[in-house]
């Protein structure tokens, strides 16, 4: 059996794990922070404001807890996914994209801000790479509507230019 030296070493060990867990949860969250902030100085779609009576009655439903990836979510590592006071705050989001959706009867969900962050920048990756297949096949499309047109004008240009050698030929006296 270890001795109360021993015991107290040991708990010590924890509590520095501890910690440095703790502190890499905080400098995680500080970021999402960060992040969330420059994300909302952007221009936003317009939308309308979620009641925040609204946002406590589904986070209820949630069991107070985040409706992230467990495997990846901050709070469900810290704390089994509840939100509390050390923790932070959840903040409401719309399941599928407001935008396209334009609903928020049934489409909302609360997260913790580092996954609020992350599904936002999934969102806004995936609508850029939408935004860049539209543009790619846009100028497909384009450059189809030069090469027929280019395809045209020499076989058009080449028949005339037989036609003028035919003429010059005829017309040489021989």
């Amino acid at each position: 059996m270890p001795s109360n030296a021993q015991q107290l070493e040991i708990e010590l060990l924890r509590t520095r794990e501890r910690v440095r867990t703790l502190e890499g949860v905080v400098k995680l969250q500080s970021e999402a922070l960060k992040e969330s902030t420059k994300l909302l100085l952007k221009s936003r779609p317009p939308r309308p404001a979620i009641p925040h009576d609204r946002k406590l009655m589904v986070a209820s439903e949630q069991g107070w807890r985040c409706a992230g990836d467990p495997d990846e979510c901050v709070m469900h590592q810290l704390s089994d996914g509840l939100f509390t006071i050390a923790g932070g705050l959840f903040e409401c989001d719309h399941i599928e994209p407001w935008h396209l959706s334009f609903r928020t009867v049934g489409q909302l969900q609360c997260l913790c801000a580092a996954c609020h962050n992350a599904k936002s920048r999934r969102e806004r990756v995936h609508a850029l790479e939408q935004e860049q297949e539209e543009q790619a096949k846009e100028q497909a499309k384009e450059e189809r509507a030069q090469s027929q047109h280019t395809e045209v004008t020499p076989h058009s240009s080449s028949a005339s230019a037989s036609r003028d050698d035919r003429r010059l030929t005829r017309s040489t006296p021989s």
